[in-house]
Order: C-alpha cells, then sequence, then structure tokens
C-alpha cells in the first residue's frame, strides 16, 4: 500500500491521505462510474479490506482525522472499516440494479505494505505472492453463481463470512454514505 506515510498528508481534495485513497477516492470513483456500471449491468464492484478493520472506529466528529495525534495505522484501519460499511450499504442501495459490491480480504501478500508490516512487526504472518492476492478478487468478478450476491466478504479462500458486529451497524453505514457524498462533492 503506497499511501502508508509516516506523517500526515492530504490529498489534494483536503482528505487525510490514506482514508482519501482508500475510502473517500473510491466512494466518489464508484458514484462517477455507476450509471455506466448500471449501463453495463450485470456488473460487479470488488473492493479490497483488511482484517485490521476491527481496530477502526468512525468518528462523525473526526472523519478528517485531525483531532488525534497522527497515526496511519489508525488511518489504515479506519479507511478498512470505512470501506466496509461503504460496501454494505452499496448492496442495499443498488440490490436490483443489476451492479453488485462485494468486499475481499485478499490475505497479507509480498506488496510494499506487507513488506512494511514485516518490518514493523517481525511476528506477523507471513506475506504471500500478489497471485494468492489476485485469486479472491478474480472469484468474485467471474463466479457463476454468486452475480448476485451484493454486500458480501469474501477471504482470501473465496468464502463468504460475516463482518464483526460494530461493522454491521445500518445506521452508522447510512450516515456515513450520506455524510461522505457531501464531503466528495456529490448531491
Amino acid at each position: 500500500m503506497s499511501s502508508m506515510k509516516e506523517q500526515r498528508s492530504e490529498t489534494a481534495g483536503g482528505f487525510e491521505h490514506i482514508t482519501g485513497v482508500k475510502y473517500f477516492g473510491h466512494f466518489l470513483l464508484t458514484h462517477l462510474l455507476l450509471d455506466l456500471l448500471k449501463k453495463s449491468s450485470p456488473s460487479r464492484i470488488i473492493n479490497a479490506v483488511c482484517l485490521d478493520y476491527n481496530s477502526g472506529r468512525i468518528d462523525f466528529d473526526d472523519l478528517y482525522l485531525t483531532k488525534e495525534e497522527y497515526n496511519p495505522w489508525h488511518s489504515h484501519f479506519v479507511a478498512s472499516l470505512e470501506m466496509i460499511m461503504f460496501t454494505r450499504e452499496f448492496g442495499k442501495r443498488f440490490k436490483d440494479t443489476g451492479v453488485t459490491a462485494n468486499m475481499v480480504q485478499p490475505g497479507h501478500l509480498d506488496t510494499r505494505f506487507g513488506k512494511l508490516l514485516k518490518e514493523r512487526y517481525p511476528h506477523a504472518p507471513p506475506v504471500d505472492p500478489v497471485e494468492v492476492g489476485a485469486r479472491p478478487m478474480l472469484y468474485c468478478a467471474l463466479e457463476k453463481g454468486i452475480e448476485r450476491v451484493t454486500g458480501t466478504y469474501f477471504t482470501a479462500e473465496c468464502t463468504q463470512r460475516p463482518v464483526a458486529p460494530h461493522a454491521l451497524d445500518d445506521e452508522v453505514a447510512s450516515r456515513l454514505w450520506d455524510v461522505t457524498k457531501k464531503m466528495v462533492g456529490l448531491k
């Protein structure tokens, strides 16, 4: 993940860099492509998330992540939780449009982020080749029989799994959706 930075920085849109890249940018891009995705249906959106979302919390008073001392890991955890809530909410709001959205946890991969994780935390799980992480993404994009599955979390082993209880808060997910739309300049 090249968006992991030690010092706080912001995107051109004023978002904290990690959440801007990992969540707000995806939210905006999905909405900008939505008409095309509907015209091209059936269409599938696959969002990569990580297990670390369990450590994330949504603070509506600090979505720009400016109130606490900067911690890139906290930003990473928050962005992962935001992406899970976005994907679940998308699945509800666009259920019968022919466009589905699912999330995939591709595993711990041999990327720059995976190497950073191993450097910082020597006891972190071993990393897998990126090809291993591509498998669940391709599964969600191409597998017959899951065309109508939406808002669902898939593991690196291509199995469906429920998300943690705090990621199932429909009220928070709906509010996050509405607030994010305003933050990225959508009506």
